[in-house]
């Protein structure tokens, strides 16, 4: 049987949710844009914007987990006008405290050239400062950047290196990435027991890109005994959540298996 293709990257992974714990701070803070009131007739908008304001005031108190909530807000546009710009003022005054999860998300803007022009440099600098202090998806991020050569010297060793860091923290995506590093002995030595293991891993925590190399495994028999019933059935998992990292000609393809094979 042919060997697995080695699975495609996936996006650049998204900051988790800021932690809820309060950081002592001194630094001062922008002033926020003047939005519209809430209309009386509408509940949800007034709590939102009752959320806003109150966190609002913590991060201008210094609250770096409020700035970093708040930089959110603005990334996101959540009850207010998306505003890159705020989001990474707000980022950089937690930054700047040394939260590691605002660190992470710094990293992201630069990344996607949000509210500044792209620049991976000033995103792996970002990466790598939260990455150093163990956040798991600055450790992927960075591993990423490794992997790629963007804004550091590529080095498949220590892509593989970081992506370990953040899988070791069950990280899912750096599961699958370090899965398909096994995969392809890519910066380590090829093992499909260990490239299995980090995907099932991943697919149990719902990463389709892993439940999509699980399903490419069991169809083409690399390093497993060759199962329709089983490709068929890690292909479903993926299918069930389309995935922007699978292409769309591969999705319709197992689309097809999974007809072939109920």
């Amino acid at each position: 049987m042919p060997a697995a293709a080695v699975p495609p990257l996936p996006p650049m992974q998204p900051p988790a949710p800021a932690p809820a714990r309060v950081v002592a701070a001194t630094a001062s803070a922008p002033a926020r844009p003047a939005s519209k009131a809430a209309s009386p007739a509408s509940a949800p908008a007034t709590t939102a914007n009752a959320l806003l304001a109150s966190c609002e005031t913590k991060a201008r108190g210094g609250d770096a987990v409020c700035q970093t909530q708040l930089g959110t807000i603005y990334r996101n546009g959540d009850g207010v006008a998306r505003n890159y710009a705020e989001a990474l003022r707000w980022y950089r005054l937690a930054a700047d405290q040394g939260l590691a999860d605002a660190q992470n998300r710094l990293g992201v803007m630069p990344a996607a050239g949000h509210g500044t022009p792209a620049d991976r440099n000033e995103a792996a600098r970002w990466y790598r400062k939260a990455a150093e202090q163990g956040h798991a998806a600055a450790q992927n991020n960075l591993g990423r950047c490794y992997e790629r050569g963007e804004g550091v010297t590529g080095s498949p060793v220590l892509a593989a290196q970081w992506f370990q860091k953040s899988a070791d923290q069950n990280h899912a995506p750096a599961q699958y990435n370090l899965g398909r590093l096994y995969l392809g002995g890519i910066g380590v030595f090829k093992d499909v027991d260990k490239a299995r293991a980090m995907f099932q891993s991943a697919a149990g925590q719902g990463n389709s890109l892993a439940a999509y190399s699980l399903g490419q495994i069991y169809e083409s028999g690399t390093g497993v005994p060759q199962s329709n019933a089983q490709a068929a059935y890690w292909y479903r998992i993926a299918a069930a959540k389309s995935d922007p990292g699978i292409p769309a000609s591969s999705q319709q393809r197992i689309k097809a298996f999974i007809a072939a094979h109920p």
